[in-house]
């Protein structure tokens, strides 16, 4: 099967990224394979973006520009726009600052016409900081056969980016990005995927063809988790997250969840005992026994009850932390091998 006249959307959300947006837009333009339209979704730029966006409009017919008409602000809110307005049989999620190699639509369109029964695929990304090559740490990697599990306790071994998706299954199914959300979105995005059943596959063989830029990405997104508003949205990620995998699964995934509750708790201090407690009882709603719930108990009792420091009481959880650690270190650092 050759899917070789088949449509591809991309569509990109963009706020104040001037000065990185064009590299993105450059590497599409470059792709070995044409037939795509790039819906370029602005939400609210006030440096200049817009503006050079429609000039990128007026080059291209395949460009089509679209500013965010409605409330939340966010990306989020700008890929579902993109999504409701996408032609494409295949549709892909890319950020506004990363870079495509010239073979990425062409090598992602001929493996999904060798997974002719899957909803989307996953293929190999690298992080960069400021030239393409520069960070060995890699993503969409091979791991095992329960990505569910792996992202339940905020291992990401999946982003939007690393995937193509058939755009009718994404409609068909009615998966949505949660607008709600302020981070974890990506996620939240691949949880809901699986557990509406969209089907998918590594693609073997495949070359690194996105590389996400760290600094820009991250930077500033890693500063924000740590606000009263993103500690509301990391609240309702939890108890949403709770509430489906055990509409699907029931009780199944309560390990994974309770590494995530542990998770979330470690991000809090001392002035955000109101987010604590909300996170410790939704957890206490888990059929978790034995050492995991006695060390988080212990930690509740140091923090909450006798007032030890954050940092003194964080030593009870260090077993969950270090696991995390030095998985993610070994997942990222390992060179991309989808045979």
């Amino acid at each position: 099967m050759c899917f070789c006249e088949k449509m591809i959307s991309i569509v990109i959300p963009v706020c104040n990224r001037k000065n990185v947006v064009k590299t993105m837009i450059e590497s599409v333009l470059h792709q070995e394979y044409e037939e795509w339209e790039l819906i370029l979704v602005d939400d609210g730029s006030v440096d200049g973006t817009f503006e050079m966006l429609m000039e990128y409009e007026k080059k291209d017919n395949r460009i089509s520009l679209f500013a965010r008409n409605r409330l939340p602000i966010g990306a989020q809110t700008c890929r579902n726009i993109g999504l409701e307005v996408a032609k494409g049989e295949f549709i892909v999620f890319f950020d506004s600052d990363d870079y495509i190699q010239p073979y990425c639509l062409r090598q992602r369109i001929n493996n999904m016409s060798l997974y002719p029964d899957v909803d989307f695929l996953v293929f190999p990304a690298q992080e960069f900081s400021e030239i393409v090559g520069d960070r060995q740490r890699f993503w969409g990697q091979i791991v095992n056969d329960d990505v569910l599990s792996l992202l339940l306790e905020s291992y990401i071994p999946i982003s939007g980016w690393t995937n193509m998706y058939r755009t009718n299954s994404l409609k068909r199914k009615g998966v949505l990005w949660d607008e709600k959300l302020k981070s974890k979105q990506d996620v939240d995005f691949n949880i809901q995927n699986i557990l509406k059943g969209l089907r998918f596959e590594y693609a073997k063989g495949s070359m690194v063809d996105y590389f996400f830029r760290v600094e820009t990405n991250k930077g500033s997104v890693n500063k924000m988790v740590y606000t009263r508003e993103h500690f509301d949205s990391h609240v309702y990620f939890y108890d949403k997250t709770i509430k489906s995998v055990h509409q699907m699964y029931n009780c199944k995934y309560d390990n994974e969840l309770f590494i995530l509750g542990v998770y979330f708790i470690i991000m809090g201090h001392r002035d955000d005992m109101e987010y604590i407690r909300s996170m410790y009882n939704l957890i206490k709603g888990l059929s978790c026994f034995g050492i995991m719930n006695l060390l988080l108990s212990l930690y509740l009792l140091l923090y909450l009850k006798f007032g030890f420091d954050i940092k003194i009481s964080k030593v009870v959880l260090l077993p969950f932390y270090i696991k995390r650690k030095a998985f993610l270190s070994w997942y990222h650092s390992r060179r991309f091998d989808c045979n």
